[in-house]
């Protein structure tokens, strides 16, 4: 056999190679369609799973019922599209303030104060918890003792708009900002607050003013955002895992 003919034979064979794989990619996609692209992150906060069934006691939630098919890997996916969206949230800005009234089911998570709160979180409900964050972190733990409350720290906004719907409007008016500029516009309304409303000592309220002043000139001169603290990373917040879902399932129905 000549050297042309085993080239020429080597061409067809890579030619019909690349042929079945096209067809091969062809027919995944026609079967899973979009299963097959990457999620981003933000749609990645969508569970395949139901929400969770909560019991209650004296009308208060205290335990979450997990169902015997709770899918705990896709539990564990969702947790860390969480934690992915901590590290990103500026540059997932725009998508975020976009689906912040998505109703769809992402996660329960614990937390606790003077009981255990447990919740199930929607994708809005997180976008919108992670947006306030990112919007006050100019000013979080800075406010005057009267202005501790989260209406004035993390779930804090100017013109208190703590309604998600209102919170959305207020980002998409200012679309064209980079998350600095509006952390710089969050610390200035809080120190318009601070002036207008705090009753604390003049020395406090003026403590105050300068350390969020701080902030807005670092703001100022890097044009960079200060970013969030880990969402739902904390010694008294977190998620839940399947051995923690058995032992509740084995004290309340005692399977």
């Amino acid at each position: 056999m000549s050297i042309s003919t085993c080239i020429s034979l080597r061409d067809k064979a890579s030619q019909v190679l690349i042929m079945i794989t096209l067809v091969i990619v062809m027919v995944c996609f026609s079967v899973f369609g979009t299963e097959i692209v990457a999620k981003s992150p933000i749609d990645a906060l969508i569970s395949e799973n139901e929400p969770v069934y909560l019991a209650t006691r004296d009308y208060i939630v205290y335990k979450p019922l997990f169902p015997l098919n709770y899918n705990w890997q896709e539990n564990d996916r969702v947790a860390n599209a969480v934690k992915e969206i901590d590290l990103t949230i500026p540059s997932t800005w725009s998508l975020a303030v976009e689906n912040m009234l998505c109703s769809k089911y992402s996660i329960t998570v614990w937390s606790e104060g003077d009981y255990t709160h447990v919740y199930n979180y929607t994708r809005g409900e997180l976008l919108t918890a992670m947006i306030k964050s990112a919007l006050n972190r100019a000013i979080v733990n800075l406010m005057p003792l009267d202005m501790q409350s989260s209406m004035y720290n993390e779930n804090a906004s100017p013109g208190f708009k703590n309604d998600p719907a209102e919170l959305q409007k207020w980002c998409l008016q200012r679309k064209d900002k980079k998350l600095y500029e509006l952390q710089i516009e969050t610390a200035e309304w809080a120190i318009s607050v601070i002036r207008e409303k705090s009753k604390r000592p003049t020395e406090e309220k003026e403590d105050a003013i300068t350390a969020i002043q701080g902030n807005i000139d670092k703001l100022r001169r890097t044009q960079q955002p200060i970013l969030p603290s880990r969402f739902f990373v904390t010694d008294i917040t977190g998620y839940y895992s399947e051995e923690t879902a058995k032992k509740i399932r084995l004290k309340i129905l005692g399977q």
